[in-house]
């Protein structure tokens, strides 16, 4: 359910509300989760989100594309190129970065998995930015895309 039909926001507190309607939610304080009413009872919502960017005409270089508004921890990294094979991307945490080897596209139109991760545990204020260090292929367009989990 969207949050523009019929879900309500109810709030923030330290207990369950005792009544709700299928969508409705609020963030419990005393869990430090967000949760929702799906099937009759209350749940958590899970931590996880997704970050990143799309770089076109792409060039190398490094863009800081989102800075963390809290404590998370860096799950996967993926790239993409649209036409082309060969560039190479990565992903930073500040000036770290978050793949062991960086990611070399080997095909167009298809989404490839970054590898191990690194420098994974994100504060606070701390940046996430898109790094192509080379670009091959006459790409129109290159994408990094960061997966993320929430304490």
């Amino acid at each position: 359910m969207s949050i523009g039909q019929n879900a309500g926001f109810s709030g923030f507190g330290e207990s369950d509300p005792t009544s709700a309607q299928e969508g409705d939610f609020y963030y419990r304080v005393d869990l430090q989760q967000w949760r929702w009413y799906h099937n009759g009872a209350w749940q958590a919502i899970p931590a996880s989100f997704t970050k990143g960017g799309v770089l076109q005409s792409p060039v190398a270089g490094t863009t800081v594309i989102w800075v963390a508004p809290f404590a998370c921890t860096v799950k996967r990294v993926r790239g993409y190129q649209d036409a082309g094979t060969g560039s190479v991307m990565t992903a930073l945490h500040g000036a770290l970065d978050l793949l062991v080897t960086d990611i070399t596209i080997g095909t167009a139109a298809a989404w490839q998995d970054g590898g191990a991760v690194q420098n994974t545990s994100f504060a606070s204020g701390d940046s996430l930015a898109i790094k192509v260090t080379s670009v091959s292929g006459s790409p129109n367009y290159i994408t990094v895309q960061v997966d993320f989990t929430a304490p």
